[in-house]
């Protein structure tokens, strides 16, 4: 009896024990399908109210070009013709589809083609075909758009600019196919078409920008050479993308620009003689590449630092190393202009995707990990945005918050500027 008694308590303790053990596993593992969903959740929310605090930031001059040039394709005016300016169409066409919307009145409206941009890119990480779990996707589309977020006023990626645009473009190509061929990943025919049409914008935003889509597009050309039928496909995919952006560029040229003008001057001009006045080169490379933390340099810095994580974790977990020292050669690209304060936003933008690409790929089996490296990444990179000097106002944290520094002042300046009928 005494022995019967024994082994029931015992079963019964064991039992209890196995219980135990099951609500703590099951605990854990819904804590690990609640976190990642609750960061994506405030980092989204985060960057909503950073992209209405932005549409309501200082103007900029390259800003007010743009808005001229659309009103005045409004008018009947072909650009790079009748409107002669130094920038890339892409940042034009964009701003003409919205141009109807934001008329003379509401010229913040042109900001949203930033804002578009960035949303693009952050689906474009969030669908990647790296990842195979929800999670995984969650956590690194939070560590890229909460760190845009945390600069999006103060490295100026709010703005209606063609650093922006490339950035995301970048961010696009990354996450559909450049960096899941180089970690030997599959990809579809609608990711490998939408990489494609990405890169080949690229030059149309800005044709400093057409280095970086020749290193992208060579990357699934050298595999194929190696592999043409496993890649055959993805290829044609890539291939066709190009094709057709060159191609809706070219379409939007023709009827509302000029091709000729757009090379005589976007393109020969610019590298002609305004390539003079401006820090761009090797020594504009070497200097935005070394390390400071002085405020009108620590944004560039944090890039620097990010991207050379970034660029260790791709060479140690790719299967085609030299398809990553082509990428990582092609995001360079994108530092050869910069300097104190004016800075290129093109660069921290895909700096910070390739980081959270790559650390995600690395992590894939470390939820709380990741998780808790998702929270300190964005929570570190919005307490250094505190202490940086704005690009390119050179504004501190006090200045950003003074009271007129707001929606009517980007508003007034602008319309009252280049404007003035508008007023009686």
């Amino acid at each position: 009896m005494f022995i019967t008694s024994l082994s029931l308590r015992s079963s019964d303790t064991l039992f209890r024990i196995i219980k135990r053990r099951e609500n703590r596993t099951n605990m854990r593992v819904t804590n690990r399908l609640i976190t990642p969903p609750v960061l994506f959740s405030i980092c989204i929310s985060f960057f909503i109210f950073r992209n209405i605090e932005g549409f309501g930031g200082l103007p900029f001059s390259d800003e007010s070009g743009h808005i001229l040039g659309v009103l005045a394709m409004q008018h009947g005016d072909r650009l790079y013709r009748d409107y002669i300016d130094a920038h890339g169409p892409l940042v034009f066409m964009l701003s003409w589809i919205l141009g109807p919307v934001a008329g003379t009145s509401h010229l913040w409206i042109f900001r949203f083609v930033s804002t578009l941009m960035a949303s693009l890119a952050g689906l474009a990480i969030f669908c990647t075909s790296l990842f195979t779990v929800n999670w995984q996707r969650y956590l690194a589309t939070t560590m890229w758009l909460g760190g845009i977020a945390s600069v999006w006023t103060v490295q100026g990626l709010n703005l209606d600019s063609y650093w922006p645009i490339g950035g995301a473009l970048t961010v696009i190509s990354m996450a559909t196919f450049v960096v899941p061929l180089c970690l030997n990943k599959s990809v579809s025919m609608p990711q490998a078409f939408c990489g494609g049409f990405a890169t080949a914008l690229l030059p149309f935003a800005a044709y400093a920008f057409g280095p970086l889509a020749i290193f992208f597009y060579a990357i699934p050309c050298l595999i194929w050479l190696f592999h043409r039928s496993a890649y055959k496909e993805t290829i044609k995919g890539i291939t066709l993308g190009c094709l057709c952006a060159c191609l809706v560029m070219a379409l939007w040229l023709a009827l509302y620009g000029d091709i000729g003008g757009m090379i005589a001057f976007h393109i020969i001009a610019n590298q002609k003689w305004y390539v003079h006045y401006i820090p761009f080169g090797i020594d504009a490379f070497l200097h935005g590449m070394a390390l400071s933390f002085a405020p009108d340099r620590i944004l560039e810095t944090l890039s620097v630092i990010t991207i050379g994580l970034g660029s260790f974790l791709l060479i140690w977990k790719s299967t085609y190393k030299l398809c990553a020292l082509l990428a990582i050669c092609g995001l360079l690209t994108l530092q050869i202009r910069g300097m104190d304060v004016f800075q290129n936003g093109a660069f921290l933008m895909a700096a910070f995707a390739l980081a959270s690409l790559t650390a995600t790929a690395c992590l894939k089996n470390r939820p709380n990990i990741l998780s808790l490296l998702a929270f300190g990444s964005v929570g570190g990179i919005f307490l250094v945005s505190q202490h940086a000097l704005s690009s390119p106002w050179g504004q501190t944290l006090a200045q950003r918050h003074a009271p007129m520094n707001g929606f009517w002042l980007f508003r007034i300046a602008l319309m009252y500027i280049f404007w003035p009928t508008v007023y009686p």
